[in-house]
């Protein structure tokens, strides 16, 4: 059971919103608000996870991805409202400018994303992109009451996760299909967007360069952006162009999360000015 929950989490994606909490904070000396702010990141990120799967069951299935089997639903579920639970009680301990956001604007949307949002092109694809990106912006105004130094890593990471969700949509295309949630391949057609991916990796790619350029003139900067960005992105474009049978979706899509983890060691470079 406890396997079942693991995978159910994601442990991988509840790291790296840990790790873009210690990036705003910095330092890695544990106190009270920093603990707090990894226990809300941390507990609304796995709930979200397995809210996501709770309404996912039909089309994970049909995907032939891991589901929820029925004699698991109430453990699930017991773990489900444990983590709201303590993720809410951590939030109310914080300043009321992170339990405006962490109550108000991502536990609603948390919530409202599956049923309603998921099925609109691209607005879907946003609200995800939008929900990771503002961990930058919570973990900020949770620590310093502020916001100043979350503004760039809040885009840049807009801007990779809109990325692979849309790819991730491209992969589940059959299983939304069937399931009738009208998500951009399904609206729009593959082809359509394929396209808007390989272009918003483009213009990612010359938006990271021109930061070069104007901002963070570090040769440490331009290496973790090339190796860890710039190239597995270049890879994708060539790869979507050359390859559009499903299962390269899934291989584009895995390349993408590494590339999020790098990224956030190019956050890591610039937030310390190495």
């Amino acid at each position: 059971m406890i396997n079942i929950i693991f995978n159910l989490i994601r442990p991988l994606n509840v790291s790296i919103g840990i790790c873009s909490v210690l990036i705003i904070f910095n330092s890695f000396s544990l106190n009270k608000t920093l603990f707090l702010t990894l226990l809300v990141v941390g507990c609304f990120i796995a709930s979200s996870n397995i809210i996501n799967d709770l309404f996912d069951q039909k089309t994970d299935k049909i995907n032939k991805r891991k589901k929820i089997h029925s004699e698991q639903i109430i453990y699930v579920y017991t773990y489900l409202i444990l983590l709201l639970m303590i993720g809410i009680l951590a939030s109310l301990q914080l300043n009321i400018n992170s339990q405006i956001i962490s109550l108000f604007i991502v536990l609603p949307l948390i919530f409202l994303y599956t049923p309603i949002f998921k099925g609109i092109p691209f607005l879907g694809n946003f609200i995800v992109s939008l929900l990771v990106a503002l961990v930058f912006v919570y973990a900020e105004v949770s620590i310093f009451d502020n916001v100043k130094i979350s503004i760039l890593p809040f885009f840049l990471s807009l801007f990779l996760m809109l990325i692979r969700e849309i790819i991730k949509d491209i992969e589940d295309v059959k299983g939304d299909k069937i399931s009738q949630i009208k998500t951009m391949p399904v609206v729009m057609g593959r082809k359509f967007s394929i396209r808007v991916s390989i272009l918003l990796m483009l213009s990612f790619n010359i938006l990271l360069i021109s930061l070069y350029f104007s901002h963070f003139n570090n040769y440490k900067y331009l290496l973790a952006i090339n190796l860890g960005v710039i190239l597995p992105n270049s890879y994708c474009v060539f790869y979507l162009v050359k390859n559009q049978i499903k299962s390269n979706f899934r291989h584009v899509q895995k390349i993408q999360k590494t590339t999020i983890i790098m990224g956030l060691i190019t956050l890591i470079i610039i937030r310390n000015n190495l």
